[in-house]
């Protein structure tokens, strides 16, 4: 996680935080824009996605040539990210 917060400090300046159900990174909104996660899955060659609470704001995930947005992830994901989260 370390590589995609490196990543977003570095396009978007400014602290995350959450206007409305809208997640920004400085006075970028994250909802629904690509870019980062597009660009984290080109360097790892890995799925991202960017939850705002539970659910997916933007996201590599595609079913039926769709990103899979305001979906959720499997819970055991779930729980392991918010374990590794409050490692660090």
């Amino acid at each position: 996680m370390s590589l995609a917060n490196e990543l977003a400090d570095n396009m978007y300046p400014g602290d995350w935080h959450i206007d409305g159900n809208i997640l920004k990174k400085g006075d970028f909104v994250i909802n629904d824009n690509h870019i980062l996660p597009d660009r984290i899955k080109s360097l790892t060659g890995m799925d991202c996605s960017i939850f705002l609470m539970d659910k997916r704001v933007a996201t590599t995930v595609i079913e039926n040539g769709e990103r899979k947005i305001g979906t959720t992830d499997a819970q055991n994901v779930v729980d392991t990210v918010i374990k590794l989260d409050r490692r660090n």
